[in-house]
């Protein structure tokens, strides 16, 4: 995976853990880790 890709992952959401699309923002080696945000079709 690298910095644009969307892809899905388990997101904690009302005590359950439901999968939703993400975006990659950045890929962090030092930590293993990557920066994500959320994609949604909701306008507000």
């Amino acid at each position: 995976m690298k910095a644009g890709d969307i892809v899905l992952t388990k997101i904690p959401q009302d005590n359950q853990q439901k999968i939703r699309p993400v975006l990659i923002l950045k890929v962090l080696p030092k930590y293993n880790d990557y920066l994500v945000c959320a994609v949604s079709s909701q306008l507000h």
